[in-house]
């Protein structure tokens, strides 16, 4: 079992940099996602929960392009401009609200912003890293669309 946490945490020391996010808050996002643990904790994982966990740290390290032995390579100009949507996405949805408190912490509340995407973007289900930076764009669209219709719910209620 202990292996499974060193793992995951060197996974998560590896990419989390990428996702401009600490290795902890990238930790809480993937281990609450694959393994459905709502604090986000490692502790006595189960295998078949470590497989789930595992495979979504893969896809993360595939996408950003982390070798997960340490051999980083270095993203081009088409997955930096992609990364930058998918910030804008998550900024937007912080703004109306998708946050979560972590370790005294108000952070991405990550597992209701996927949900979010796999049950409105127009390619369902596909989380936010599944979308290629040619489909970014009209998911940003959309996130904006539902960001002003937000806004102005908030506003008329002020």
């Amino acid at each position: 079992m202990d292996s499974y946490i060193k793992r995951i945490w060197a996974a998560s020391n590896l990419i989390a940099p990428r996702m401009k996010l600490t290795p902890e808050e990238y930790k809480f996002r993937v281990v609450s996602q694959g393994a459905g643990r709502v604090n986000g904790s490692v502790k006595n994982l189960h295998p078949i929960e470590f497989e789930h966990v595992w495979k979504l740290i893969v896809k993360d390290a595939q996408e950003l392009k982390v070798d997960l032995n340490g051999n980083n390579q270095q993203p081009n100009e088409t997955d930096l401009q992609a990364d930058t949507m998918r910030k804008k996405i998550i900024s937007m949805l912080r703004e109306i609200g998708y946050e979560t408190k972590y370790n005294n912490k108000i952070v991405a509340d990550m597992q209701r912003i996927y949900t979010l995407i796999k049950s409105k973007g127009f390619k369902k289900p596909k989380g936010l890293n599944e979308y290629t930076y040619e489909e970014l764009p009209k998911l940003v669209s959309q996130i904006e669309a539902i960001y002003v219709s937000e806004l102005k719910k908030i506003r008329k209620n002020a």
